[in-house]
């Protein structure tokens, strides 16, 4: 247990943040799995992402738990061959659900890995975290795979624009303290890639992997339109109605017919059914190389969004993955 929150109003600590306490737990598997890179075939990785949306549904519907940290790192293979699939790992930032209805936002302990986070918890750091944003955050998983690890249209410049401008998309907000993101993974949602960042991405050799990146788009697009709503719907109440405590202004127009786990699994499903899958390993090496050390902005390394919230005086950054993440605004904000 940290006991730094313990001394945060102390008269030595002058004008800090908000600190939390924090527990740290070792669990020890009986299972030894693969990273994604290490899958056999771009189905695998498929089927991987969606065996742990499966586990994901299981563990929020009949235990209420939310998982809250679905990553690259957090999905690993078992097996082999036919046999290969996916697990869920890392669970120790998940939360009940009674929890989540209880406690505020913590803007500064945002959870997750920056790049899989959902663009609504980018871009409004206070918001509620629910199971449709773990459900997006299974899309930028797969976009992220095999934009590094599945041959594609693109060129290597072409992909670290990509990654830095949909998944490294960070902004300071030296008011409030904390960092944005997320507009432009609005945009790959509600207008393709293509539109965002000027790039039409194509899998010539495994067309089901175009049609699973759009239908999932297409099926995101529409909770892009209600979170644009619910926003709307939430300043209005701010305005008419007093704050009456954590949890008060959380559950406004939830309603019962937006995205759900299984619309998300189906369309996974479908693709795997599909027609037209590589009948070789088609799964390479890294198409984004790590930048030497001594060159300016890389853009490869995994972090989660704490990494990216704290004073504008911090220089020590958590890491949570080895392959490259980071913008040079991000960096500079950091290290000013």
């Amino acid at each position: 247990m940290t006991l730094t929150a313990d001394f945060v109003n102390a008269s030595c600590a002058g004008n800090n943040r908000s600190l939390f306490k924090h527990k740290h737990y070792r669990i020890v598997l009986d299972k030894i799995g693969r990273t994604l890179d290490k899958a056999s075939s771009s189905r695998s990785i498929v089927k991987a992402i969606r065996d742990i949306l499966v586990a994901h549904r299981e563990a929020y519907e009949k235990t209420d738990i939310l998982p809250r940290d679905l990553s690259f790192h957090n999905v690993v293979l078992m097996g082999d061959g036919d046999d290969e699939r996916g697990m869920l790992i890392d669970w120790d930032l998940s939360r009940s659900l009674t929890s989540l209805d209880t406690e505020d936002a913590r803007v500064r302990g945002r959870t997750g890995t920056w790049q899989f986070i959902s663009h609504a918890l980018l871009k409004n750091p206070t918001k509620k975290h629910l199971i449709q944003d773990d459900l997006e955050s299974s899309f930028w998983i797969l976009l992220w795979s095999f934009l590094h690890y599945v041959p594609s249209n693109l060129q290597t410049q072409e992909l670290r624009q990509v990654m830095e401008e949909v998944f490294d998309e960070c902004s300071w907000n030296s008011v409030s303290s904390y960092c944005r993101g997320g507009k432009t993974k609005e945009m790959v949602l509600t207008q393709y890639l293509e539109e965002a960042v000027g790039y039409s991405l194509t899998f010539p050799h495994a067309p089901p992997l175009d049609q699973l990146i759009e239908s999932l788009s297409d099926l995101f697009a529409s909770w892009v339109d209600y979170n644009v709503k619910l926003s709307k719907e939430r300043k209005k109440a701010l305005n008419n109605a007093p704050y009456e405590g954590p949890g008060s202004l959380q559950n406004i127009t939830e309603s019962p017919n937006i995205l759900k786990s299984d619309d998300v699994i189906k369309l996974f499903d479908d693709a795997l059914v599909s027609p037209g899958w590589p009948a070789t390993r088609d799964v390479v090496a890294d198409l984004i190389p790590q930048k030497p050390m001594h060159a300016a902005p890389s853009s490869s390394k995994l972090k989660r969004s704490s990494d990216f919230e704290g004073n504008s005086s911090a220089k020590s950054q958590r890491r949570s993955g080895a392959a490259e993440a980071g913008s040079s605004l991000r960096r500079q904000v950091l290290e000013e």
